[in-house]
């Protein structure tokens, strides 16, 4: 039954967006739907794009994310939303990446590890 009415659903809007001369574009829903439909990319934005090692760096814009979730998964995700955008020349190491007053102290602690390992790695 639910099916049924899914399908129903899907020809109804196809039908009425030919009828208006609406384009329709059919995307996988797991996905940015609206980005995804306009061909727009998921890439990082630049002041992280700086913080991939440069092995990583020419690979697919999912592998930069995918580096990013992993090293960074220990950061709540709401101290992302607190990031400022700001120039990238600005942007020298993990711990100017948000403010400090955002973080706790285990996430301080992350972070310094991550400056340490980019140091003598």
């Amino acid at each position: 039954m639910s099916e049924f009415a899914y399908q129903k659903m899907i020809l109804a809007i196809k039908s009425r967006a030919e009828k208006m001369g609406v384009a329709v574009y059919v995307v996988n829903p797991a996905y940015v739907i609206a980005r995804r439909a306009m061909n727009f990319k998921e890439k990082l934005p630049p002041m992280l794009y700086s913080l991939v090692p440069e092995q990583k760096q020419g690979l697919h814009h999912w592998a930069g994310w995918a580096y990013m979730m992993r090293i960074l998964s220990f950061v709540r995700t709401h101290v992302f939303y607190q990031t400022e955008r700001f120039d990238q020349s600005k942007l020298c190491s993990w711990n100017t990446l948000f403010p400090q007053e955002a973080l706790t102290d285990v996430e301080k602690i992350g972070l310094w590890r991550l400056e340490s390992r980019k140091t003598y790695a």
